[in-house]
């Protein structure tokens, strides 16, 4: 208050008394109009940090058990790939011997539901249960990668028969440095969005899997209508991937439509995809010209 009195003085000399009443008391409105924005800023700043703090809990967590499911998916794929690359080339990959292969370790698995073989031109060759090969002709055809150190993960498709949503793991098959196909399993995403809905009832948060093209595969909110497309933040999202594996981004466009949201991500180690939760906080702290 020591610069409010020092300048009410100056008015003072310069001005009559009911006109320096009134300097006086706006500049009293402006002084407890300054602090309450402060308090206010200071306040939602506090509120930031503890979300930021509760999401990136959640999402470690989510980290971890998403990649513990991927990993366990990609173990049955490796035994798989090396009993396949066994039988060539003295059976085709349409063999019913590679059927039997295909069944044998489908029905061993945990959150499998088919295990399919696609050779180098896309096309399905084989698979445990029986497929719609004209469909999958399409969704499965696919650049050949650079290395053979490489995790196929394909866009999330729903089912014609059950309206159910998958998504397809895939380990490539390269025998003698050839490549000669995909071997892949099945996989409803509702072993992931089981886990999400359980986070998004407990208080707010939102949890999804997305690819790293922001392209949502399973979610929280059970928004069936967006899995398969990109989210709303999907652009800032790729940009912030592409410098940091994990981070916090405030201002997000929410699955609703709605702003001023927190979204935490985190890149799974074992896959080329994001764990990301969004939390929907309260507004920014208002000025006068708002």
């Amino acid at each position: 208050m020591s610069e409010i009195r020092a300048l009410w003085m100056r008015v003072r000399r310069h001005v009559r008394l009911s006109h320096a009443v009134v300097v006086l008391c706006a500049l009293l409105v402006a002084a407890d109009g300054g602090s309450t924005f402060v308090s206010s800023w200071r306040a939602y700043h506090r509120t930031l940090n503890d979300a930021g703090v509760t999401l990136d809990t959640v999402a470690r967590a989510a980290e971890l058990t998403a990649s513990r499911t991927i990993l366990d998916i990609n173990e049955t794929l490796a035994e798989a790939e090396r009993a396949v690359l066994a039988r060539l080339p003295g059976v085709f990959l349409t063999d019913a011997s590679i059927t039997t292969l295909l069944r044998q370790y489908k029905d061993e698995a945990h959150g499998i539901s088919n295990i399919l073989v696609v050779d180098a031109q896309g096309a399905v060759a084989n698979a445990a249960d029986p497929i719609d090969q004209s469909r999958e002709q399409l969704s499965l055809a696919m650049p050949r990668p650079a290395t053979m150190q490489w995790l196929y993960i394909g866009s999330a498709r729903r089912s014609a028969a059950t309206g159910a949503w998958s998504i397809l793991v895939g380990h490539l098959l390269i025998r003698d440095g050839e490549f000669v196909g995909l071997l892949a399993a099945e996989v409803p995403t509702a072993a992931f969005s089981s886990m999400f809905t359980a986070v998004a009832a407990s208080g707010g948060i939102d949890l999804a899997l997305l690819l790293e093209d922001g392209t949502l595969i399973a979610s929280g909110l059970q928004q069936d209508g967006s899995i398969g497309r990109h989210a709303a933040f999907a652009a800032r999202l790729t940009d912030a991937v592409t410098q940091h594996n994990s981070g916090l981004l405030t201002d997000v466009v929410g699955p609703a439509g709605g702003g001023s949201n927190l979204l935490n991500y985190r890149r799974l180690p074992t896959a080329p995809l994001l764990v990301e939760l969004v939390d929907g906080i309260a507004a920014r702290p208002t000025t006068a010209d708002d």
